[in-house]
């Protein structure tokens, strides 16, 4: 469990990562997931 909490965390922080940079680099749209309300 350990391993995989790491895996998932890491995946969460990179699917987390473009929502902190300039919306060039913005993977979603915002009308699929808008900024500040994703959760």
């Amino acid at each position: 469990f350990y391993t995989k909490n790491i895996l998932l965390n890491e995946g969460i922080r990179a699917w987390m990562a473009p929502q902190d940079q300039p919306h060039e680099h913005f993977v979603f749209p915002e009308e699929v997931l808008p900024r500040g309300n994703a959760l």
